[in-house]
């Protein structure tokens, strides 16, 4: 069943037998027959499905080489500021 999202307001009976108003702006679950309707009229949208956002793949994470770098700089000027101190005793 697709979940869409309707476009104008508009009646109708998901189930056949009991008509609810369906609101513009809201979100539906509705079934084949009054999917492909009011698809094919333009009245409602389809939403991309949960589903599909949580089961994309995990992008791995970049290498932290920036960090890695700023630390060797930092540890590289703290090890030059000890050897002049060490000199000006």
């Amino acid at each position: 069943m697709p979940k869409i999202k309707m476009n104008e307001t508009k009646l109708g009976a998901n189930d056949g037998v009991t008509v609810i108003e369906y609101k513009a702006g809201n979100e539906y679950i509705l079934t084949g027959d009054l999917y492909e309707g009011w698809k094919s009229q333009g009245v409602c949208s389809d939403v991309e499905s949960m589903t599909a956002i949580l089961s994309e793949p995990e992008q791995p994470e970049p290498e932290q080489k920036t960090e890695i770098a700023a630390f060797k700089t930092v540890q590289e000027k703290h090890n030059k500021t000890r050897k002049k101190g060490a000199r000006n005793k």
